[in-house]
């Protein structure tokens, strides 16, 4: 019988990964809702299954601690720990479509501010969190000075 200790990170680990998965479900349909409050709660959500799944227990030391484990119970533990790896790229792929929905979303909002306004604007904020026009007119007012 496989060591208790490796069964239950094991355990954690799929328990945490089935957790984010759901998370991303319920992102990816608050983003076709629009719904800014349940995403900015999904948020807060995600970030702490993700800083659990940063505990070092889940990486290199868990295939570590299979290989040494006795032959006998060493392929039960690998299969769970390679289903775990397929769920964990599941997961990194959900993401991904969910971030590919969100940047059409902030597509689609830049684009109708575009003909609204009749200016083109590369984004609605620039890297210092001011809006496009903020920026542009600090630059006219250093330029003056």
């Amino acid at each position: 019988m496989p060591s208790n200790n490796i069964i239950e990170i094991l355990n954690q680990f799929e328990g945490h990964l089935h957790q984010l998965s759901q998370l991303l479900d319920d992102e990816r349909d608050a983003l076709s809702r629009h719904d800014t409050d349940a995403l900015a709660a999904l948020l807060e959500a995600k970030m702490v299954v993700l800083k659990q799944l940063q505990d070092p227990a889940f990486g290199p030391a868990l295939a570590e601690q299979i290989s040494i484990t006795p032959a006998a119970e060493r392929a039960e533990l690998e299969a769970r720990h390679s289903s775990a790896l397929v769920l964990a790229r599941q997961v990194r792929d959900s993401n991904l479509v969910n971030g590919k929905v969100l940047h059409r979303s902030q597509k689609s909002v830049s684009d109708l501010l575009n003909i609204l306004s009749g200016k083109s604007l590369d984004g609605l904020y620039g890297t210092s969190g001011q809006t496009v026009a903020a920026q542009e007119r600090s630059s006219q007012a250093i330029a003056r000075a």
